[in-house]
């Protein structure tokens, strides 16, 4: 693991500053002295609670650096694919190597008058599409994964209801142990564009194609 920065404990800062104040006589700087000692003990509290919560993550480094460690990385996710005419979808979102993916958010603000100013209020909600991009491996099991999927929707789409053909998919972030932080559950799932190719002699790149899906909700399950 490279060079861990340690981070400026404002406890130490406060603690100094309030020295100095209170030999100069100065009410203000008790104060800050009071303010210096609670702050270290709220961060010993906190770094205890941590440690017995998370002891894989506590490998003999200090408070300051393990809090620096147990930051999200955005490499660490897997997507999690529902399984389509006997093939795994785990197996198949292994060539997820990009996605793009969020909650519902306010798509407009409604604006009404109020004497001479003006107010807003929350309008519609809009939940964007999943946004992925995928290695092409050979032999191509992901275009023959989304070949099927696609079949389905071709088949049943507009005539079926629709759970037929829409799934529920997972997008898990993991921690730096590989363990599961956070599951993000994705209802209401089917691919909305399939795969397409452009290919060159220009470049010895792997072929990648993006991949979109429509989704009706993401919810966050734990962290």
């Amino acid at each position: 693991m490279g060079f861990m920065p340690v981070l400026p404990d404002p406890a130490e800062s406060f603690l100094s500053k309030g020295k100095e104040s209170a030999r100069q006589g100065l009410g203000a700087g008790g104060e800050r002295l009071k303010g210096a000692l609670n702050l270290r003990s709220r961060g010993i509290s906190e770094y205890k609670t941590l440690k017995q919560k998370y002891p894989q993550a506590f490998d003999g480094m200090s408070a300051q650096e393990t809090t620096f460690k147990r930051l999200q990385r955005g490499y660490n996710w897997e997507f999690i694919l529902p399984d389509w005419e006997g093939i795994e979808g785990k197996l198949v979102g292994l060539y997820c190597q990009d996605i793009s993916f969020g909650e519902y958010n306010i798509s407009q603000i409604e604006i009404s008058k109020y004497g001479i100013f003006k107010r807003g209020y929350a309008g519609f909600l809009e939940i964007q599409s999943i946004k992925t991009t995928f290695l092409c491996p050979i032999p191509d099991l992901v275009s023959v994964y989304l070949g099927l999927w696609k079949s389905k929707i071709m088949k049943h789409g507009l005539y079926f209801p629709k759970s037929v053909y829409s799934k529920t998919g997972n997008i898990n972030l993991l921690d730096r142990t590989g363990q599961k932080s956070k599951e993000y559950v994705i209802e209401g799932m089917f691919p909305k564009t399939f795969p397409s190719h452009s290919l060159s002699y220009k470049n010895e790149g792997v072929e990648t194609f993006d991949v979109e899906f429509h989704v009706d909700n993401v919810e966050l399950k734990g962290s």
